[in-house]
C-alpha cells in the first residue's frame, strides 16, 4: 500500500512540474508578444491570458497583468475588454480566496456583458 501512494505522490508530482513547464513557456511567449502589441484590444487580450494564466500558479501577478489590461481598456474605451479584465481580476482574487472581491469583479463584468447582450459570456462569468 505504502508503495502505491509512494508511486501515485510521485506521478502526480512529474505531472505537475510538467504542467509549470508548460505554462512557463506560454507565459514567455505571452511576454514577448507584449511589446509588440499598441495600447488597443490586441494588447489588453494578451494581458487578459496572462493574468488568466498566472490565476492558475501565481495570483498575485495574474492580478498585475489584470490591472493592466482593465487600464488599457479603459483609456481604448473598450467594454468588452473592461469586461474581461474585472473577469480575470475575479478569478485571480477567487484563487486567493478574496471572494467579496472576486464577486465585485465578477459582477461588473457581468453588468457590462449584459449592457453588450454578450450571451456566452454572461454564462461564463455567472
Amino acid at each position: 500500500m505504502k508503495q502505491i501512494c509512494l508511486i501515485l505522490a510521485l506521478i502526480i508530482l512529474y505531472n505537475k512540474a510538467l504542467c509549470q513547464q508548460s505554462y512557463t513557456k506560454y507565459i514567455d511567449s505571452l511576454k514577448k508578444e507584449l511589446p509588440k502589441s499598441t495600447a488597443d484590444s490586441n494588447q489588453v487580450k494578451i494581458l487578459d491570458m496572462l493574468a488568466y494564466t498566472y490565476s492558475n500558479i501565481n495570483p498575485d501577478s495574474g492580478i498585475k497583468y489584470a490591472l493592466q489590461a482593465l487600464q488599457v481598456a479603459q483609456n481604448a474605451k473598450w467594454e468588452k475588454g473592461i469586461a474581461l479584465a474585472n473577469t480575470e481580476l475575479g478569478i485571480n482574487y477567487g484563487k486567493k480566496s478574496a471572494y467579496d472581491t472576486a464577486i465585485g469583479y465578477h459582477q461588473q463584468a457581468l453588468s457590462i456583458y449584459q449592457k453588450l447582450n454578450k450571451q456566452k459570456s454572461i454564462a461564463a462569468v455567472s
